[in-house]
């Protein structure tokens, strides 16, 4: 069996170098080796924050080859993405046929006039995040809107998680720990007794008795600390200070959904998508069977995936009459938006 490794660098932080990659990545090839074992494949996902993302993994690339490892995959985009590895620097550390170039050339053409249309969250026009960030890069579209949902200016967005990842270091920034210090940080930022905005005064305020408004989720995961970064007198203090809302998030964890749970009218697909994702699969399969959901959209991306109150009058397109099924569809046109409160 071959077996498959993946290493997710969630933003691009100073240690993001060719050396350090390479090194972890000799390290797992050693371990692999003692158990006699196969070479297995390492795949490498990171997110470009300053443009050196493709000449790193190029020079990872070059590393690999020089110690005959040929089993390394990094992840790129179309060329000049801006988000993640530009493959044409990445792919320059390999031999490409001038067909195979030709064809890398005319997907990113493609790729480029696609992401054009269906882009709704584009985090290319955000200076939220620092350039030596270790925060997800694939996140600022839904921070920037639970940001004004609280009325939060999003130029603090990361101020906010900076300071919660201080006093709650959850790990690094990936998920679903970069969701807890998201909800921390704004509820940091929107405490007024919270002032100055600082870890120093988040942590008095904490052993003062202070409360934090952040959803269940949150405590559940701040109580089960499933990290290896040591817990700080901080967390144990906030979960003290807030014992009726710990419980009440713990008691609703424990209530598994079951078959019992589903109303008689879901489909099988509705079922197994309830009982596979619990609460949020059975919201999403009990508004799909009223449609209110968006699955009618699904053969419309230009729809869907465009910017709020973008669409063009005039322009057509199918929605699905039965999401079951692919081939019941209907033509739509739309007129324009209306004026009506």
């Amino acid at each position: 069996t071959l077996h498959q490794l993946r290493i997710k660098n969630p933003g691009q932080g100073r240690d993001w170098t060719a050396e350090n990659i390479w090194a972890h990545v000799k390290t797992i090839v050693g371990v692999f080796k003692a158990r006699g074992l196969p070479d297995p494949i390492v795949y490498l996902h990171n997110h470009d924050f300053n443009g050196m993302g493709g000449h790193i993994g190029a020079e990872v690339l070059r590393m690999a080859h020089a110690e005959n490892f040929s089993t390394l995959v990094v992840d790129a985009a179309y060329r000049k993405n801006g988000t993640h590895n530009d493959n044409t620097v990445l792919t320059a550390a390999l031999s490409l046929a001038p067909e195979q170039r030709d064809a890398l050339i005319e997907w990113n053409y493609n790729q480029q006039a696609i992401e054009e249309i269906i882009c709704r969250f584009d985090s290319r026009t955000s200076q939220m995040t620092p350039w030596d960030s270790d925060w997800a890069g694939g996140t600022e579209g839904s921070d920037i809107r639970i940001a004004k949902e609280y009325g939060l200016d999003v130029r603090k967005i990361n101020h906010a998680k900076e300071i919660a990842n201080e006093v709650f270091p959850l790990e690094r920034a990936v998920t679903p720990f970069s969701e807890y210090k998201l909800r921390l940080g704004i509820a940091i930022m929107i405490e007024d007794g919270i002032e100055p905005k600082n870890a120093d005064t988040v942590r008095q305020w904490v052993n003062g008795g202070g409360k934090l408004k952040v959803g269940g989720d949150v405590l559940v995961g701040l109580k089960r600390w499933e990290t290896l970064v040591p817990k700080t007198p901080e967390v144990g203090k906030l979960l003290e200070n807030m014992p009726d809302e710990l419980e009440a998030a713990l008691g609703q964890k424990s209530k598994l959904i079951g078959p019992a749970d589903l109303p008689a009218s879901l489909t099988t697909q509705q079922r197994h998508t309830a009982l596979g994702y619990q609460q949020k699969g059975l919201e999403f399969a009990t508004a799909q069977a009223k449609g209110t959901d968006l699955s009618p959209l699904l053969v419309a991306p230009h729809v869907l995936h465009s910017k709020p109150k973008s669409l063009r009058a005039g322009t057509a397109f199918e929605v699905l009459m039965d999401p079951t099924d692919a081939t019941s569809r209907a033509q739509v046109q739309f007129n324009g938006f209306g004026t009506a409160p």
